[in-house]
C-alpha cells in the first residue's frame, strides 16, 4: 500500500487502515512499519462496525499528544507517548488521516524522522568469541531497557 501509493510515501506519518487485517496483529505491523520508514505510524482495521488500531511513534515525537488533537474525531484512545491504541467510525478515518499527518509535520523535527543507532562500545573482533556470546546470553529477554544483570 505504502509503496503503491506516493501520497502516503511523502507524509511525515503513516495511517494504514483495512477492513480485513486481523486486529491480533495490527500492533505489530505497526511496530515493524516504523522500523522500515521510520514514522509515526497508526495502523487500523475495522472490528464491530469500527475502525480499531495501534500506533507507535519514532523517539522524541508524543505520539499520545498528537492523537489526543485528534480526539473529536475518536470514539475512545489511550497509551502514551510511544504506542497507543484507538477507535474511530470508518467514516471519520481519511479525515483522522489527514489531521493526524498535519499535526505530525507541524510538531515533528527533520531529525526525529532519522533513526538513531545508539552505540555504547566498540568491539574487537577478537573479542567476540564464545565467552563473549555465553554472557550475552544471560541478558535474555532482550528488549528496551532490560535490567537483567550478569
Amino acid at each position: 500500500m505504502i509503496r503503491s501509493d506516493p501520497r502516503i510515501q511523502e507524509r511525515n506519518s503513516t495511517v494504514l487502515y483495512n477492513p480485513v487485517w486481523h486486529k491480533g496483529v495490527i500492533g505489530i505491523v505497526a511496530s515493524r512499519l516504523l522500523e522500515y520508514f521510520y514514522k509515526p505510524t497508526v495502523i487500523l482495521t475495522r472490528s464491530n462496525g469500527l475502525a480499531t488500531g495501534s500506533a507507535r511513534s519514532v523517539n522524541g515525537f508524543d505520539l499520545y499528544q498528537a492523537i489526543e488533537s485528534c480526539s473529536d474525531l475518536l470514539i475512545n484512545f489511550g497509551g502514551h507517548k510511544y504506542a497507543a491504541g484507538l477507535t474511530m467510525k470508518v467514516k471519520d478515518v481519511p479525515q483522522f488521516t489527514e489531521r493526524f499527518d498535519e499535526i505530525v509535520s507541524e510538531n515533528i523535527t527533520p531529525e526525529q524522522l532519522i533513526p538513531v543507532v545508539e552505540i555504547d562500545t566498540e568491539l574487537q573482533l577478537k573479542e567476540i568469541n564464545e565467552g563473549f556470546f555465553e554472557t550475552l546470553k544471560k541478558f535474555k529477554p532482550f528488549g528496551p531497557e532490560n535490567l537483567s544483570l550478569i
